[in-house]
């Protein structure tokens, strides 16, 4: 045995010195042929709020399915409508590398977009490769702006998209403001220091509040240039919620016996609805049939809604109404149900969004977790903004954003939808 694993011992060393004396092997020949880019995607798509965050970037991995190696790679962008949202990184020149694809929100208008990522690198033979990138932008978030203060709110918006809120002044005070055509104009006060506005007509009617000089809040109605104190229901304050195109104002007032109750003025006079003998009420919206919605609350201290029409009230229960539609469709949220769309005695569960407003489409908006949302057939959509106070009947949407760029948390927003 010892002899044989020697002779085999020594044949393995013989064959070795062999193939030593025959010189250097020539590299294999490449079956391949020439390099060839390969993407692991083709397409890739984002969705944001134009004006909002970002959306997470996106990697396309870029590999040689060929055989010379692949270098020289060159990333190239163009656009189908809006452009300059979208950036690529390569991480190398060479295959295999990696291609980070990222969409910036900033200015981005609302509406589908679309853009070709082109790949290429010379000597390969299936060069340029494409990746297809959409950009689904539902609405997009514009910042209105203040009087020079550092916050203001966007309260309701008529169906011209004039807006209407309160702005901070540098001083600190903070006065009612109308945003027309991109131009913020302060609607001043009854004599005192503060004013909000509220609600707007299709006529440029405003009304809110205002400080008087004496002290109290009273309702107002702006036209013209000219702010007109509503007086009170015999209370010390009164306090403006909406007003519809015949001009027909609600809101609530505090009266002779210590309560406050819901009104109507018109034509000069502020009558005392009362809706349901309760303690205290407050109408909170109006349509253009005089349809009036709001919140009441008995002597046991139990909340509820209800639906005033033509000296008629309807009982809507546990259903706290915050805004009604010109078909007479209400919103509001009920402690056993939660947010709730009221549409002729039939309630239909919002989710998670707290109401403000309903247009004439059902398209509600509020917030959902103190983030501006908006509700529309059983579906939410994130506005990336802080609150959503009004829309109207081409869904536009006004409240309140965060604005990096202003350095204001609290600023004044119009959300524009996609065409």
């Amino acid at each position: 045995m010892r002899r044989i694993l020697l002779t085999l011992f020594a044949a393995s060393v013989t064959l070795s010195c062999s193939n030593n004396d025959s010189g250097p092997t020539d590299p294999p020949s490449d079956p391949a042929g020439p390099p060839a880019l390969q993407l692991s995607s083709q397409s890739l798509s984002f969705a944001g709020i134009g004006g909002g965050e970002d959306p997470s970037p996106q990697t396309v991995s870029i590999t040689n399915s060929g055989g010379e190696a692949l270098s020289g790679l060159v990333a190239d962008v163009s656009y189908s409508g809006a452009h300059g949202w979208l950036s690529t990184v390569l991480s190398s020149g060479t295959a295999p590398a990696t291609l980070e694809v990222a969409a910036d929100m900033d200015g981005v208008p609302a509406g589908s977009h679309t853009a070709t990522v082109t790949v290429s690198a010379p000597g390969a033979d299936n060069s340029p490769q494409t990746v297809q990138v959409e950009l689904d932008t539902p609405y997009a978030m514009i910042g209105l702006g203040t009087l020079g203060g550092e916050a203001s709110e966007a309260l309701d918006i008529n169906e011209s998209g004039q807006i209407v809120g309160w702005s901070f002044l540098p001083s600190g005070d903070w006065h009612a403001v109308l945003w027309d055509n991109g131009e913020i104009i302060d609607l001043g006060t009854l004599g005192g220091p503060d004013s909000e506005a509220r609600g707007i007509n299709n006529l440029g009617q405003v009304v809110g509040w205002s400080r008087t000089a004496e002290g109290p809040s009273h309702a107002f109605l702006w036209e013209d240039g000219v702010m007109t104190d509503l007086g009170t229901l015999g209370g010390f304050e009164s306090w403006a919620r909406d007003i519809n195109d015949a001009g027909e104002v609600t809101g609530f007032s505090g009266t002779e016996a210590d309560a406050f109750h819901a009104f109507l003025w018109e034509d000069g006079v502020m009558t005392d609805l009362d809706p349901l003998g309760d303690t205290d009420s407050e109408a909170m919206d109006i349509n253009g049939s005089c349809q009036i919605v709001g919140i009441r609350q008995n002597s046991l201290g139990q909340s509820g809604g209800f639906l005033w029409h033509d000296g008629s009230t309807t009982d809507l229960g546990t259903l706290v109404a915050v805004g009604i539609n010109e078909a007479g469709h209400v919103v509001g949220w009920s402690m056993e149900r939660g947010p709730l769309l009221w549409i002729a005695g039939v309630a239909t569960e919002l989710g998670d969004i707290h109401p403000y407003a309903v247009n004439g489409d059902d398209t509600v908006v509020g917030y959902c977790d103190f983030v501006a949302c908006v509700w529309a057939d059983g579906a939410i959509t994130n506005l990336e903004g802080v609150l959503g106070y009004g829309i109207n009947d081409a869904g536009q949407v006004v409240g309140v954003g965060s604005w990096s760029e202003s350095g204001s948390d609290w600023e004044a927003t119009l959300w524009q939808p996609a065409p």
